[in-house]
């Protein structure tokens, strides 16, 4: 019997009350000089700290404590799939000579390339995977059914594909470059007949992405979902997004105090709509309203800066001082132009207040037809509720408190300083 039966624990706990000692770590010393007999006849011995910890789990959560629970993550993987790891191990396979290289040497180049991290699998149990799943053998030897799952090998054995050397393959890929996307000339098998893809519709809203590509798998699999539920659009799609009542009022004030010049803040739990309002304010009007969104605020001011300067396409060699003269004169040339800036910082509570005076400082200089708009959680009205970020308090012009819908906070905004 390896793991104790809940009978056994209870004798052992029940002898602390009898064994001798003034305190009760002197009683568990005391039990764990004693031998118990298990149901099979077999004697047993305990450590204090195993009748410790014991005794302490049997006062905070009493007798349920006593039944022996397998482990949840029992059989599984626990940061690693096998699927990522074969892909992994195939993608430097091709680097090796020899007909099947080491574990050893897999893991290391597996490293070096940057497909997994120490912190992922250990050298351990990356050889101890490899050799369980067989990734090592081809997909037509191997007879582990886990493997041959994930591998998907049963498929494609109906529609053997030719094995190429990674110099023809490039060889291909250059060719089918030069004579347009039909197939190049003696370049392995002909290419299957192409049939009509869905594409996706062109999103005015991003620059620089004019009709980009998507993989037509997952066009596919979202027009299944469509069928099948008999959707219009596509779950969670964020480009035609109606808005609350509240959320559409905030909107609206947060546009007003763009053309005036402001420092706005919008708080709320996860999960109450921030993320709508924003991507809302980012669609509004590209054409007038320019909107720099700052998702990194775990940096400095010195790197905060320069992610400001790259929104903008500005060039942030050298110094702060230069970076923002450069970021003032884009904001006029903006004004004259007939647009408005309304720079976004996401997870503001994350920022750090020194890097928020900064900022604020140097929205100062900016014309009047901007406005910084500060997303966060409601741990960012702690930190400017101090003494010492009374000057950035005392600027925030609009602040909207998002709530879930149907809730009493939800229901209003809530103009006016803080």
């Amino acid at each position: 019997m390896r793991n104790p039966t809940p009978y056994l624990k209870v004798r052992v706990l029940g002898a602390i009350d009898m064994a001798p000692g003034n305190t009760i770590r002197a009683r568990i010393q005391a039990v764990s000089q004693m031998d118990f007999t298990d149901e099979d006849g077999h004697p047993r011995r305990f450590t204090w700290r195993t009748i410790q910890t014991g005794y302490s789990r049997y006062q905070k959560h009493g007798v349920t404590v006593m039944e022996n629970k397998p482990r949840a993550d029992k059989g599984k993987t626990r940061k690693l799939q096998p699927e990522v790891l074969l892909e992994a191990v195939r993608a430097v396979w091709p680097k090796l000579h020899g007909k099947t290289p080491k574990r050893a040497t897999l893991y290391r180049l597996c490293i070096e390339q940057g497909l997994l991290t120490r912190g992922q699998v250990a050298p351990n149990t990356f050889s101890r995977l490899v050799k369980e799943y067989e990734m090592l053998k081809p997909d037509a030897e191997t007879n582990h059914k886990i493997r041959l799952a994930f591998a998907k090998a049963r498929p494609n054995d109906s529609n053997p594909v030719p094995t190429q050397s990674p110099h023809h393959a490039r060889h291909c890929l250059l060719q089918r470059r030069a004579h347009g996307r039909g197939q190049a000339p003696g370049c392995g098998r002909q290419r299957p007949p192409t049939r009509p893809t869905l594409r996706s519709p062109r999103n005015p809203h991003r620059s620089g992405q004019s009709g980009a590509s998507v993989n037509p798998g997952i066009l596919t699999l979202l027009f299944m979902i469509r069928s099948h539920f008999g959707l219009q659009r596509n779950p969670f799609d964020t480009e035609s997004v109606t808005l609350l009542d509240p959320q559409q009022q905030a909107l609206d004030i947060l546009k007003v105090h763009a053309q005036q010049g402001g420092l706005c803040l919008v708080l709320g739990e996860p999960g109450t709509g921030k993320t709508i309002l924003k991507e809302a304010l980012v669609h509004l009007d590209p054409k007038r309203i320019i909107t720099p969104v700052v998702n990194r605020t775990l940096h400095t001011y010195h790197n905060t800066l320069r992610i400001l300067c790259q929104a903008f396409a500005i060039e942030f060699e050298g110094h702060d001082h230069p970076c923002e003269r450069r970021l003032v004169e884009e904001a006029f040339r903006l004004h004259r132009a007939g647009k408005m800036l309304v720079p976004i910082i996401d997870d503001a509570h994350l920022m750090q207040a020194e890097c928020l005076r900064k900022l604020r400082l140097l929205f100062e200089n900016f014309p009047r037809s901007h406005n910084l708009v500060l997303i966060g959680q409601p741990s960012l009205l702690q930190t400017l509720s101090l003494i010492v970020n009374e000057e950035i308090r005392s600027r925030v012009t609009y602040f909207h408190a998002a709530a879930p819908p149907g809730t009493r906070r939800h229901r209003g905004v809530h103009p006016g300083p803080v």
